[in-house]
C-alpha cells in the first residue's frame, strides 16, 4: 500500500548542563543482580531502582546534598562494596551532619562548585573533535579523554587549560575515535527515503492530544537528509515523516507517525518479546541499564558518567551520559531504559572498546511536548 505525504506536514514542523547533586555509583564487582540481557530481571528491595542494603536511600541522600549545597559537597553515589549511599562532604561540619542523619560521609577535596568550574572552562575553551569530559563523583574529579584523532598540539592545549585545576581533572589518551552510530517499536530498524539507517527509540504522544503519535530517535538521524524525509520500517512499510531534529548541541529528533496500519506500541523490543515503558526519568550514575538497536540488538551495561560533553566530528553535543555498552553503526536513536523507565536515546560511541554515549530522554520529551505511553 502506498502512503502519500500530507500537504500540510511542513506546517507541523513549526511546533514547539547541570549535573544533579546526587548520583549513584556501582563498583566493578557487583554484589547485586543486574538486569538480565533482556533488561527485565530485578532482585531484592530497591530505592530509585538501585538496591540498598542499609542506611539512607537515594531520596534522603539527595536531600542531604541539597542542604549542604554545591560548595560543601561533590554529590553522592552508591558504594557497591558496602551496599550504602555515600554523601561526599568537604568539611567536618558536613561530615557530622551526614553521619547524624544515618548516612555514610566521605571527605573529598573538591566540591560540585569547583568541579563545575573545570567543565565550564573546557566548554568555553575546547571544541576539539574527538574529546570528551564528564564528572566522576566517586573519584572526585573531571575525567577528560582525547581519542586517536586529536593532534599532539591540541592535546597540549587541553593540558594547559586543565593545569590550573590540578588533580581535579585527569586527561587521558584513549584508543579509537568517536563516531555517530547512524549509518515499529524501540530498538527496531528504521530508514529514511534517502537510505539513512538508524534505530527506533520510543513511541511517544503529544501531551495536549494523545491521538498524535510520534517516534523519538536521534537528532543526527532526522537532520542527516536535506528537507523533510519519509521513513520506513524493517518491513519496508512507510510509517511517517520528519517532524523535527536537533543536532549538534543536543541529539534528538522526532518522526510523525502517519500510517494507521503500522502498530505503535509503547514498548521496546527485547529477545523475549517486549518490555513495556510506562514513564521517563534521568539516568543515575552507576545504575545498570539496557540499550536496544537494530545492529547489535539488546545490550546491557552500567552508567559511568553524566553531563558529558562529546566533541563528535560533526559537532559538540552536551549533557550526554556514558555507558560501557557495546554498539555499532545503525544503533543510533535506539532506546536506553531500565525496567519500565525510559532513560535515553543512543547517540554515538568510540570505535575502539565498549564506550557509548547517550542523549537523556527527558529534555527531548520536554522540547517536543510529548510523553512516553
Amino acid at each position: 500500500m502506498t502512503h502519500c505525504r500530507p500537504t500540510s506536514r511542513r506546517a507541523l514542523l513549526a511546533a514547539a548542563v547541570t549535573t544533579a547533586l546526587v548520583t549513584v555509583m556501582v563498583g566493578p564487582t557487583a554484589a547485586h543482580a543486574a538486569p538480565a540481557p533482556d533488561g527485565t530481571s530485578q532482585v531484592g528491595p530497591e530505592l530509585n531502582g538501585i538496591p540498598v542494603r542499609a542506611g539512607i536511600g537515594s531520596v534522603r541522600a539527595e536531600q542531604l546534598a541539597g542542604e549542604l549545597g554545591p560548595e560543601r559537597t561533590a554529590g553522592a553515589y552508591f558504594d557497591q562494596r558496602t551496599g550504602r549511599m555515600v554523601v561526599t562532604v568537604t568539611d567536618a561540619d558536613g561530615e557530622r551532619a551526614v553521619t547524624a542523619a544515618g548516612g555514610l560521609a566521605k571527605r573529598v577535596r573538591y566540591s560540585t562548585e569547583e568541579l563545575t568550574a573545570v567543565t565550564d572552562a573546557l566548554n568555553s575553551r575546547i571544541d576539539t573533535r574527538g574529546t570528551t569530559w564528564g564528572t566522576e563523583v566517586d573519584d572526585n574529579r573531571i575525567n577528560v579523554t582525547a581519542d586517536s584523532t586529536v593532534s599532539d598540539a591540541d592535546f597540549a592545549e587541553m593540558r594547559a587549560v586543565l593545569a590550573p585545576y590540578g588533580d581535579a581533572a585527569v586527561l587521558t589518551r584513549v584508543p579509537g575515535e568517536l563516531v555517530l552510530n547512524g549509518t515499529v517499536n524501540g530498538g527496531k530498524y528504521i530508514r529514511s527515503e534517502h537510505g539513512y539507517q538508524c534505530s527506533a527509540g520510543f513511541n511517544v504522544q503529544k501531551k495536549s492530544d494523545n491521538s498524535q503519535k510520534f517516534l523519538l530517535t536521534a537528532g543526527h538521524c532526522t537532520t542527516h537528509d536535506p528537507g523533510v524525509s519519509d521513513w520506513y520500517n524493517g518491513a519496508n512499510e512507510y510509517f511517517g515523516y520528519d517532524a523535527g531534529g536537533r543536532f549538534p548541541g543536543t541529539d534528538y529528533g522526532l518522526i510523525r507517525h502517519n500510517n494507521a496500519s503500522v502498530s505503535k506500541p509503547g514498548n521496546v523490543y527485547i529477545a523475549s518479546g517486549a518490555q513495556d515503558i510506562t514513564h521517563s526519568r534521568d539516568p543515575e550514575l552507576g545504575e545498570a541499564v539496557c540499550r536496544g538497536g537494530y545492529k547489535t540488538g539488546v545490550q546491557c551495561g552500567t552508567v559511568h558518567e553524566l553531563n558529558m560533553t562529546v566533541n563528535y566530528p560533526d559537532g559538540a553535543v552536551h549533557g550526554l551520559f556514558r555507558t560501557d555498552i557495546c554498539s555499532g553503526s545503525g544503533d543510533s536513536g535506539g532506546p536506553v531504559w531500565r525496567n519500565t523507565a525510559a532513560l535515553g536515546i543512543h547517540s554515538g560511541s568510540r570505535s575502539s572498546g565498549c564506550v557509548s554515549y547517550h542523549q537523556r530522554v527527558n529534555p527531548a520529551l520536554a522540547w517536543y511536548g510529548v510523553e512516553v505511553y
